[in-house]
C-alpha cells in the first residue's frame, strides 16, 4: 500500500471491511433538533438502506466527540457549527446489522448526542441520503431510532 495515497483518518475499503468483520466500530449518533422538529436521513446505502435513520457515523482516529459531531452534521445535513446551540450527551447504544456496504455484518457502539440547532438548512440531501424534518416520528422508523428520538425530545423539554 502506498502511504502517499492514504488520507489521514481514513482507511481503504479492504482495511475497513476487515475491521467491520472483526470488531465493533465506535460512532456518533445525532438526534438533531430545531424547534419541535427532528432531522432524519433516508439512507442511500447499507446498512439500513432506504430507511429513515438519524445522522452520524464512525469516529476517526484522533477525532474528539465534538469534532466528529460537527463533521457529521456538515457531511450528513449541511449544518455548520455556527448553527449549533447545544450538544447534550445521551445514553450510548449499539446496533447490529446482518450486512453492510462492505458485505460483512456490522456491530456499532453509538455514542449518542442531542444536537440543537438555531435554524434548519434547506439542503435536500447529504452524504448518507435525503434529509427530512419531522414533527412526529413516522411509524416506519426502526425501534432503535424511535427510542432515541423519543428520549431526546422528552429529555430536552
Amino acid at each position: 500500500m502506498n502511504k502517499k495515497n492514504i488520507k489521514k483518518g481514513f482507511l481503504s475499503a479492504r482495511e475497513y471491511q476487515n475491521i467491520l468483520g472483526s470488531v465493533p466500530v465506535v460512532c456518533v449518533d445525532l438526534i438533531v433538533k430545531c424547534g419541535d422538529e427532528v432531522l432524519l436521513v433516508k439512507r442511500n446505502h447499507r446498512p439500513a438502506k432506504g430507511k429513515l435513520w438519524i445522522p452520524g457515523g464512525r469516529i476517526l482516529k484522533g477525532e474528539t466527540f465534538k469534532k466528529a459531531i460537527l463533521r457529521k452534521l456538515q457531511e450528513d445535513a449541511g449544518i455548520s457549527k455556527q448553527l449549533v446551540t447545544c450538544i447534550t450527551p445521551l445514553p450510548a447504544g449499539e446496533t447490529f446489522f446482518k450486512t453492510s456496504e462492505f458485505g460483512v455484518p456490522t456491530h456499532t457502539i453509538n455514542i449518542t448526542f442531542l444536537v440543537t440547532v438555531s435554524k434548519k438548512k434547506n439542503q435536500k440531501s447529504g452524504l448518507d441520503g435525503d434529509i427530512f424534518w419531522f414533527k412526529n416520528i413516522p411509524p416506519s422508523v426502526s425501534p432503535y431510532v424511535r427510542k432515541y428520538v423519543l428520549f431526546a425530545t422528552s429529555f430536552n423539554k
